[in-house]
């Protein structure tokens, strides 16, 4: 009846009786189940957690502390081949906008000269700055 609810938040719902119904549908999809206070004291029928493997705890009989799950484990690609399918991605996108730039700058002759001209200013500068701290480096050591 409901085979792809995700979220199903209750806390704050005072409909008798919601707690016993809850068990008529079919919600193995269900991530997460906000009833808010203890109305799962209620839902006391064992079968009706069967096929939910990350539930422990009242009122189930599995027990948290034994069978901790760490959910960001299972979160991520699982083998080789999807690690290798996310780099090759990462690479494919990295080098289309790198091409992006370089046939924008061999096409648009405005933005390749400004492009130039800022690396030539930037390179001038550390050539000052290099060589200022050349000599100030001499005539510290020549003292």
């Amino acid at each position: 009846m409901l085979p792809s609810l995700k979220v199903l938040h209750l806390a704050d719902c005072s409909l008798p009786g919601i707690s016993t119904s809850l068990s008529h549908f079919n919600l193995t999809t269900l991530d997460v189940l906000d009833l808010g206070g203890n109305q799962l004291q209620t839902l006391e029928d064992p079968s009706i957690y069967i096929g939910n493997s990350y539930l422990c705890g009242p009122p189930s009989a599995r027990n948290c502390s034994a069978n901790e799950i760490n959910y960001k484990d299972n979160e991520g690609p699982k083998d080789k081949f999807e690690w290798l399918w996310i780099y090759f991605s990462v690479v494919l996108g990295y080098l289309s906008g790198f091409a992006v730039f370089c046939g924008v700058l061999l096409l648009n002759n405005a933005w390749r000269n400004a492009l130039f001209s800022v690396i030539d200013i930037i390179c001038d500068k550390l050539c000052i700055v290099t060589k200022v701290t050349l000599a100030r480096l001499r005539q510290r050591y020549r003292r």
